[in-house]
C-alpha cells in the first residue's frame, strides 16, 4: 500500500490530525494529509518501504475544521525475532509553530530586500569578516558589480582592487569599529 496501514495511534497525534483512532485506522489517515502534499508524501513512503530505510518528512495534515497543522513525520520499520518486517513504528511532532516562523522571517527578509533597493544611495552589508552578505541595486548600478562577484568577497578587495595604500572615508570607519 503507498500510504501505509495505520493500526494505533495515541491521543496526542489525534489532536494534531483532526481525526479519531477510528478514522485514521488503515488507510484513514490519509484523508487527512493536505491535498497538496498527498503525492509527495505517498512517494516518500513507497521508497522507504521498498528500501527499508527510515521515512522523514514535513508535511500538513488539513484538519476538519479547516485548520492545516505542519508535522514532522517519522517511521522505521518494525521486525519480529525472525527479522521480518513486520510493520511500520512512527511518530509526528506539530512543527506549525516553526513553519509558520520561518514563514513569517522569510516574507519580513523579502520586505527588507525590496526596501533596501528603494534607496538610490549603495548600500552594502557585511559580516565580521568584512565579507559582502547583502548589496542593494544602487551599489551594483553605482560599482559595475554584480552579486556574483560580490556576496561573500572582502569589501576592502572589491572597493579597492589595486591596493590603494590611503583608505577611504568608509573603510576608516569600518575599522574603527
Amino acid at each position: 500500500d503507498a500510504a501505509g496501514l495505520c493500526v494505533y495511534v495515541n491521543e496526542r497525534w489525534c489532536e494534531i490530525s483532526g481525526l479519531t483512532p477510528e478514522e485514521a485506522s488503515g488507510d484513514g489517515w490519509c484523508v487527512a494529509l493536505h491535498p497538496d502534499d498527498q503525492e509527495r508524501v505517498f512517494v516518500e513512503w513507497q521508497h522507504a518501504t521498498t528500501t527499508n530505510s527510515p521515512f522523514r518528512s514535513e508535511y500538513r495534515f488539513q484538519r476538519k475544521d479547516g485548520r492545516v497543522t505542519w508535522v514532522y513525520g517519522q517511521a522505521v520499520a518494525d521486525v519480529n525475532e525472525q527479522g521480518e518486517h513486520i510493520g511500520f513504528v512512527g511518530s509526528i511532532t506539530d512543527i506549525t509553530e516553526r513553519k509558520l516562523a520561518e514563514q513569517l522571517l522569510a516574507k519580513s527578509a523579502t520586505e527588507w530586500i525590496y526596501a533596501m533597493d528603494f534607496f538610490e544611495d549603495a548600500i552594502y552589508l557585511i559580516d565580521l569578516d568584512d565579507k559582502v552578505v547583502r548589496a542593494n541595486r544602487a551599489f551594483y548600478q553605482m560599482t559595475g558589480l554584480t552579486p556574483e562577484t560580490t556576496i561573500g568577497h572582502d569589501i576592502t578587495t572589491l572597493m579597492h582592487p589595486h591596493g590603494e595604500s590611503a583608505p577611504c572615508p568608509v573603510c576608516q570607519a569600518r575599522h574603527a569599529r
